[in-house]
């Protein structure tokens, strides 16, 4: 193989989906893994210079998710690529999280939480909310709920009041 070839390694985990009692802690790993303390970054990329890109992403269903752990590396590089991520994860398991790296996490979706919340987009899904009961999509009762969180573009026109 050339040292030039490039992949991608993954490793997924299930996770509650958005409706179920544990969501928040998949946002929290999630930031965990991402953030700017993060020492799975730091270790996979900077100390080690292992992967040009690396983080963690969630995808979410109603019921059921999956965590995902990814790393953009060389081909030499996969197997120690897998082996930080397995390191981090057991980590997380074995409870070794420092307090600053645990307060830093929190602190980050704190901060992010508020400036989603003051988004546009944001903005309107709270009014949408509000009114969600005369919802209309195009004069048919919108089958949508904010929770499936389906980005429906009502007009003035498109409001009922008796809907």
């Amino acid at each position: 193989m050339s040292s030039k070839e490039q992949a991608m390694v993954f490793a997924a985990y299930p996770v509650s989906g958005y409706a179920g009692e544990n969501f928040y802690v998949g946002e929290f790993l999630e930031e965990l893994f991402n953030g700017l303390a993060s020492t799975f970054v730091d270790e996979v990329r900077e100390k080690r210079g292992l992967a040009y890109t690396v983080g963690a992403t969630r995808l979410s269903g109603k019921e059921k998710g999956m965590f995902c752990l990814f790393a953009g590396t060389h081909a030499e590089a996969t197997e120690a690529v897998e082996t930080e991520m397995s390191r981090a994860v057991q980590r997380i398991l074995d409870r070794k999280l420092t307090k600053e790296e645990f307060e830093t996490a929190r602190t980050s979706l704190k901060v992010n939480r508020q400036r989603m919340l003051q988004s546009a987009g944001n903005r309107y899904s709270g009014q949408r909310e509000k009114h969600r009961e005369k919802s209309v999509c195009r004069g048919v009762q919108c089958p949508f709920g904010t929770s499936e969180r389906t980005m429906v573009a009502l007009r003035g026109s498109d409001q009922r009041d008796d809907a």
